[in-house]
């Protein structure tokens, strides 16, 4: 009963994640729409760059205010908030009568999508068993690729801006069902010292195992300083450099790049398959790899799956730039005549798609939160994920202004260049982490190779010098 328990409770989670795909993926067939002539508001090129780009303006403030959200009110608190950026844009949108009102919509969604998963990962890893965690927190990207495949529907029976009142509706519907039925994380209250409410929580789960991490605090008025001198040990500033490389490569091998104009590559590499059609293809064959990626990749080791995803994506890009190169003109297909085979660009840019689902799409936000020492992890995983979202922020927006500047072809051969990289940087930089515990992730950024005793040793003592004792314990309960 309590397994069962627990799949609903993270099912009214994953429900938001869906939702917020839909967000990620809406410019992706709402561009289209908006330059037909029947669209009420029409876009240029500029404009649409806007469109796309403007989800990851504010993404980086929202992983910073609802991290610290998640902290002082609570994981629950922090993922019914999210609820409200995303219920105010599409509401915006359904209502609106000029490009302005889709810019400020497009920019304020880009909150929610900042802080929604960080809460739901955090919420996992405090209730989840040890077994099952690394399933649970894959399992999102399957609902990922739902939701961008029912954003392509409504799009494609309705209007942008009905499309836009639907999911609002479906929005609401979500924080209702999120505020009623979902209780506050049990490591949560019981950090904030709510024992009582923590133990009904426990009781709820029934009788299955559940298990967590629990610390509790003292009661002085002592706090965790962290100074600069922090951000200068071996065990931060490694993990800092090796995450934002792995961020930068993933940005400039084109992923989100690409989803964010997958109709526009649909033309750009004349498949002779209906845009809309063609992004559905995509988007199945993302869902059907995230699903195998979730229950049979997810104890396989990061470094290898890195590898194997990112070489696949270079593969795949050098295919198609290759071709475009034999048989286009000016870096795109520009007739039949020209294009012997047809279908090799969408056999390419599926497989590139499948890759990118196996590892590199989504391996550099687990790697981020596992690999940065307690005392700083939360500082410094809301850091980088502000720089990550700045980062593709910065590439869909200069997209179509490169594509004009240096031709389609050559931004395609940066994109092999940096899959390229990621493959390299999978094999000889980044630390394995599967089946890992903290010491000994971290022990990869240390001098000296330390025990776990040692490890729980220098951690006690550096919060006795500011005055501040945590014990940290298993609680497993059973029967």
């Amino acid at each position: 009963m309590g397994y069962f328990k627990l799949g609903c409770m993270y099912s009214i989670m994953y429900y938001q994640i869906f939702l917020t795909a839909t967000a990620v993926g809406f410019s992706g067939v709402m561009l289209p729409l908006m330059r037909s002539p029947e669209s009420s508001i029409q876009v240029n090129d500029e404009e649409a760059s806007w469109i796309a780009s403007l989800l990851y303006m504010l993404t980086p403030v929202g992983n910073l205010v609802f991290g610290v959200i998640m902290d002082k009110y609570g994981r629950k608190i922090c993922m019914e908030l999210v609820y409200l950026p995303l219920i105010i844009s599409y509401i915006g949108m359904f209502m609106a009568k000029s490009i302005v009102h889709i810019y400020i919509s497009r920019a304020i969604v880009g909150l929610s999508v900042g802080g929604g998963s960080a809460a739901m990962n955090v919420y996992i890893c405090e209730t989840s068993p040890p077994t099952y965690r690394a399933f649970f927190l894959s399992f999102p990207a399957v609902l990922t690729s739902v939701g961008m495949l029912l954003c392509i529907a409504m799009a494609k029976m309705t209007t942008w801006q009905i499309s836009s009142g639907i999911l609002a509706i479906l929005n609401i519907a979500g924080l209702i069902i999120l505020m009623i039925f979902l209780p506050e994380s049990p490591v949560w209250l019981n950090q904030n010292r709510r024992h009582e409410e923590a133990t009904n929580v426990y009781k709820w789960f029934g009788s299955s195992p559940i298990f967590v991490e629990v610390k509790k605090y003292s009661e002085t008025n002592g706090k965790l300083r962290i100074t600069f001198r922090t951000f200068l040990s071996r065990s931060v500033w490694i993990p800092t450099l090796l995450t934002f490389l792995f961020f930068f490569v993933q940005t400039n091998s084109g992923i989100f790049i690409i989803w964010s104009y997958l109709t526009d590559f649909t033309k750009y590499l004349k498949i002779p398959i209906d845009p809309f059609k063609m992004t559905v293809l995509i988007a199945i064959c993302r869902m059907i790899t995230s699903v195998v990626t979730s229950f049979i990749l997810r104890n396989m080791k990061r470094k290898i799956l890195t590898f194997i995803s990112a070489t696949g994506m270079s593969i795949s890009l050098a295919l198609v730039a290759i071709y475009l190169k034999l048989y286009d003109i000016n870096g795109v297909l520009q007739d039949d005549s020209t294009n012997p085979l047809p279908w090799l660009t969408f056999i390419c840019l599926a497989a590139f798609t499948i890759f990118s689902a196996i590892g590199l799409g989504y391996l550099p936000w687990s790697f981020c939160a596992e690999v940065f020492p307690p005392h700083v992890n939360g500082v410094m995983t809301g850091i980088m994920y502000s720089l990550a979202y700045v980062m593709l922020f910065s590439g869909v927006k200069i997209f179509p202004a490169a594509v004009k500047q240096f031709g389609f072809l050559s931004v395609l051969w940066v994109f092999f260049g940096f899959s390229a990289f990621a493959s390299l940087f999978g094999i000889f930089l980044m630390p394995e982490t599967v089946n890992k515990t903290k010491e000994e992730i971290l022990n990869n950024f240390t001098k000296s190779k330390r025990t776990k005793n040692e490890y729980l040793q220098q951690s006690e003592m550096c919060l006795r010098k500011d005055n501040l004792y945590s014990i940290s314990e298993e609680i497993i309960i059973k029967n």
